[in-house]
């Protein structure tokens, strides 16, 4: 039943995969690049949360930059959120270390723009729909950097808490 039901016709459900479309082709793609461009190692990701929080604050997100002692992880919360279901959208910005200098070699350089067309085109559609639902996107620094696990940190500070859906992209 659940199949059927998810690959059904959805036109609504359309609509959300053209404008993440629409947001990334548009908008985001760039910003990907940029962040390729000017890679940052685990844990010193500034410049790139600070692009991906711009954009999202610009879009209507309320943004907490820090948390579980992590000064580059950060939770955005949509300002017209609605109640449960919770969706959180995992973004990750960090670069690899290299021999000369840091690079992106598995692209999380655009994993944090397409999380967040995502989360914006579902958010629009909560907005415009009304229908219940809130939407996260939580920046996960580090990935590449362990220790410390930074998505172990996080959920044990609890910046996971509340979510009953978490997802994230990833590019190849």
């Amino acid at each position: 039943g659940w199949v059927a039901r998810l690959t059904a016709a959805n036109p609504e459900r359309d609509r959300v995969t053209a404008r993440t479309r629409e947001l990334w082709t548009q908008e985001l793609q760039p910003m990907g690049d940029d962040i390729t461009r000017n890679p940052e190692i685990g844990f010193v990701e500034k410049r790139s949360i600070g692009k991906l929080t711009d954009y999202l604050r610009a879009h209507g997100f309320d943004v907490k930059v820090g948390g579980g002692g992590l000064d580059t992880a950060f939770v955005a919360s949509f300002k017209g959120n609605n109640g449960t279901p919770n969706l959180g959208v995992i973004v990750m910005y960090d670069a690899l270390r290299g021999t000369l200098r840091a690079f992106h070699g598995d692209q999380h350089s655009t994993q944090g723009p397409i999380g967040i067309a995502g989360a914006v085109a579902m958010a629009e559609y909560l907005a415009r729909s009304k229908a219940p639902g809130s939407v996260f996107v939580i920046g996960a620094p580090g990935e590449e950097m362990m220790p410390p696990n930074a998505k172990v940190v996080m959920n044990d500070a609890g910046m996971f808490k509340g979510m009953d859906i978490l997802v994230r992209s990833h590019s190849s």
